[in-house]
């Protein structure tokens, strides 16, 4: 999805809002589901692979809204609108420090 993004951002723009909330609904829920198992130490649990999946799909739907974001990024009408979107997203990271997971840190980078 990332690539149609960045390939047809004009075709993209005006569903970016509704883009971008559905990815980030899917990502709060792929969050919340795991969460318990993104805090715990990675020796804790055997199912890695299934987690480290989930955790691809979701630095999947951050980096596809990193791009939405860029894309539209002349327009400060969806922007703001975006932020809006995003918030909710950036508070989760934020507030349970999923940014320094290491599960996360792989596949992000």
């Amino acid at each position: 999805m990332e690539r149609i993004v960045a390939v047809f951002p004009s075709e993209v723009a005006p569903f970016s809002i509704q883009l971008v909330a559905s990815l980030r609904d899917s990502f709060l829920r792929i969050i919340s589901e795991n969460l318990a198992k993104l805090n715990a130490d990675i020796a804790d649990y055997n199912d890695e692979d299934d987690v480290s999946d989930k955790i691809m799909a979701a630095s999947g739907m951050i980096k596809t809204i990193d791009t939405v974001v860029m894309s539209v990024g002349s327009n400060p009408e969806i922007i703001s609108q975006l932020e809006k979107e995003v918030l909710p997203l950036i508070v989760c990271v934020l507030e349970n420090e999923i940014i320094g997971n290491t599960l996360i840190i792989r596949f992000i980078f």
